[in-house]
């Protein structure tokens, strides 16, 4: 602990301190210097008490500095005892700060998400300080999700958690979730808050495909397909169910099933049933072939 002294005589007057800068946002591991000047001219005696840096007295100032602040607990207190009156001490404001280590976003449930469902995503942020003045905020692509105030008051560095319920669309599949911490430090602070960011969690959303139903109504002896495609997360695996015959053919044209009936007769009315099957489930797609002429209640249903 450090004492540096400084006598002067004068009259007796008020005794007033001034810390300057009154408040000091430093980055750890850089330089800070504050000033402490007094008004008075009565005899006194003016230093710092300090546990690190050091310092200089000039006429009605005391000087304290440090090359690189490396202490979170480091309070330089200015002080000034005058002959006559009370004291009068003063404790220099220091907000001294650290960016995170690393922050980085992970699920807290394992596996792929489902649709529909709820999922909670964790931020996690490490050796930050100080925490009372840290905002997360959560980000999906490029939106804004929530912002989240860290309420601990430590000023020295620690890890910081949060997190993130969402519930997962089947548009939210490959969506990029990300987290960046920031420091807001005051009026003081750096003018744009020091920040980390995370890498980006990539969803992976399964989800189950539409159900579709029609009805498709034909002339005999024309021609008819019917094609059927699906989207997925697993892509889904596609078949048709339907009643053989020998005017129909099935193809198939990259993820697409096609059914072509030819010179269509009632033997082929029906249901054709397209099927979609993922790991989540599945749909199916089912039109039902009208012959005109027919009575619809005499089409043949089949598994």
């Amino acid at each position: 602990m450090g004492f540096l002294l400084l006598s002067t005589n004068g009259p007796l007057m008020e005794l007033i301190i001034t810390v300057t800068p009154p408040e000091v946002v430093v980055k750890f591991g850089d330089p800070v210097a504050i000033n402490c000047s007094t008004a008075a001219t009565t005899t006194f005696r003016m230093g710092w008490e300090y546990s690190a840096g050091k310092a200089t007295v000039n006429n009605s100032y005391a000087f304290w500095k440090i090359d690189k602040l490396e202490d979170w607990t480091l309070q330089p207190i200015c002080y000034v005892y005058p002959d006559i009156g009370s004291p009068c001490i003063e404790t220099a404001s220091i907000i001294l700060y650290q960016t995170p280590d690393l922050v980085s976003v992970s699920a807290l449930e394992d596996g792929p998400m489902e649709a529909g469902s709820t999922y909670r995503l964790k931020c996690d942020i490490y050796n930050v300080a100080p925490a009372h003045n840290l905002s997360v905020k959560w980000y999906r692509d490029n939106t804004t999700l929530y912002t989240d105030h860290i309420t601990t008051y430590d000023v020295t560095p620690r890890n910081v958690t949060s997190s993130l319920t969402i519930t997962p669309l089947r548009s939210d599949h490959r969506s990029l979730f990300r987290c960046k911490a920031e420091l807001h430090l005051g009026p003081r602070g750096p003018e744009l808050p020091p920040t980390a960011a995370s890498a980006p969690f990539v969803a992976t959303v399964l989800c189950k495909c539409p159900q579709q139903r029609s009805v498709k109504e034909l002339t005999p002896d024309r021609d008819v397909t019917f094609d059927c495609s699906a989207e997925g997360n697993p892509d889904p695996e596609i078949k048709w169910i339907y009643k053989p015959a020998h005017n129909l053919k099935e193809t198939t044209e990259g993820r697409q099933k096609i059914i072509t009936v030819t010179a269509a007769t009632s033997t082929n009315a029906g249901f054709y049933i397209c099927v979609a099957t993922n790991k989540v489930g599945n749909v199916t797609r089912t039109v039902t072939l009208v012959m005109r002429g027919m009575n619809t209640h005499s089409a043949e249903h089949f598994s």
